[in-house]
């Protein structure tokens, strides 16, 4: 019956320590009128690592072009110059 129907569920994921570490359906401790109808072996929680690789290659990439040395343009034509002078 809707009556019956708990209007939270509380998980503990303190359990959750490692990567892939996961809460499924089959965890949840829900009172003896209730059933739960989703697949027991169904993910409600996962620890999952970081997601910043990308984040890293561009800002890497960003030092690297910031890094780079400039490009020196008509060096070498005021040295000519120069020493056309002489």
């Amino acid at each position: 019956m809707p009556a019956d129907l708990p209007s939270a569920l509380e998980v503990d994921l303190s359990s959750l320590a490692e990567f892939n570490d996961l809460v499924a359906v089959a965890d949840l401790q829900v009172p003896s009128s209730v059933t739960i109808l989703s697949d027991p072996e169904s993910v409600i929680a996962r620890i999952e690592a970081p997601r910043m690789v990308e984040e890293e290659e561009e800002v890497l990439e960003e030092e690297i072009e910031v890094s780079a040395e400039p490009e020196l343009v008509g060096k070498e034509e005021a040295e000519e110059e120069t020493e056309d002078a002489e």
